[in-house]
């Protein structure tokens, strides 16, 4: 199996997380549809009884608490948009670099999946584009239905002295106010929340290259707590781990590669990420090139091993294959001198 066929299984991989991506989206924003389609449908029928108790009773007893839920668990979904726009993103970078890289060593789009056309479609944009504006307007509108339902009531308490129609005039008023105060906090909140995210990697990880007599042979790690002499299949790692606070992905990748190694790696570039989930834990690598300096003893107790490029890519997890076909690829351009280390 040469690099174009390992760079088509991990695109094919990638392109299957992408979808399963963006059904879970889609499948949020349709629950939260139909809960508030049947949170008003069961508050008008409610309204509409002959037998019900005093508009009063009702507005603060089941009208707000049920509306002011129904708005909570729609901003509860607006962050979970934000996360899967986010991982979107992330897929659209890593899918883009696998097909130029594919296109680079001669091959055509023929053997990649159809998810190439959700790549290259541009996305109708209303503020910020499809689910998280539909998101941003539900719950406006819940917004605006607890402003009108408050000012309805409050306005009623003072029938005797305000006439009807300004009863109604006040109640489109608050509703109006409501709608505009929830999507400005939405706005707002959507902005600190896309601040955070933005391309923020908690991992990094370095992969190390040594050119021996017979040529370049790359660093690779079991797990902690696996042996390769009882343990054969494809476990093999590159070394990485958690970026510390204030701490630079770079120098973090360094520092991970010689505690797990007791290699000592100087950067050449970074070569790309990759995103999972892990005990419930959305974990975002940056990964690096690196040559290798010098080595020594790790603080870790975790077998190493220096590989070829062919033996590396059978030995390796899946995760990691198209990493370092990547890396490789990089490496040969750097030796040929067409980038700077």
């Amino acid at each position: 199996m040469d690099s174009k066929d390992f760079i088509t299984e991990d695109f094919k991989h990638f392109s299957d997380s992408y979808l399963k991506n963006e059904e879970t989206g889609e499948t949020r924003v349709n629950w939260l549809i139909g809960l508030a389609t049947a949170t008003l449908g069961g508050l008008v029928l409610l309204l509409g009884t002959d037998h019900r108790p005093s508009f009063h009773i009702l507005c603060w007893a089941v009208v707000v608490p049920a509306l002011f839920a129904n708005l909570a668990l729609g901003v509860v979904t607006l962050l979970r948009i934000l996360k899967r726009d986010s991982t979107t993103d992330a897929y659209h970078r890593v899918l883009d670099k696998y097909r130029a890289f594919f296109v680079a060593q001669g091959g055509d789009n023929t053997p990649l999946p159809s998810v190439m056309a959700l790549l290259k479609r541009k996305p109708t944009r209303f503020f910020g584009g499809g689910l998280r504006d539909m998101v941003l307007v539900i719950n406006s509108l819940f917004g605006a239905a607890i402003f009108m339902a408050i000012a309805f009531d409050i306005s009623r308490g003072n029938a005797p002295t305000v006439d009807f129609e300004d009863v109604i005039l006040n109640s489109y008023a608050a509703a109006a106010a409501g709608f505009v105060l929830a999507f400005c906090l939405q706005s707002i909140l959507i902005k600190k929340v896309k601040e955070k995210m933005k391309d923020r990697a908690s991992h990094a990880g370095g992969i190390v290259v040594r050119v021996d007599a017979d040529g370049p042979k790359y660093l690779l790690v079991q797990p902690k707590g696996v042996s390769a002499t009882v343990n054969v299949g494809r476990t093999w790692v590159l070394p990485k781990g958690h970026i510390e606070g204030g701490e630079d992905a770079a120098d973090a990748a360094v520092r991970e590669v010689e505690e797990e190694t007791g290699v000592v790696g100087g950067i050449l570039q970074f070569v790309g990420s990759n995103r999972f989930e892990a005990a419930g834990e959305s974990i975002h690598v940056r990964y690096f090139l690196m040559k290798c300096l010098s080595e020594g003893t790790p603080k870790e107790k975790r077998e190493r091993g220096w590989f070829p490029i062919e033996q590396a890519l059978d030995i390796i997890h899946p995760d990691n294959q198209g990493l370092l076909v990547l890396a490789n690829d990089a490496f040969a351009r750097v030796s040929k001198g067409k980038v700077s280390a």
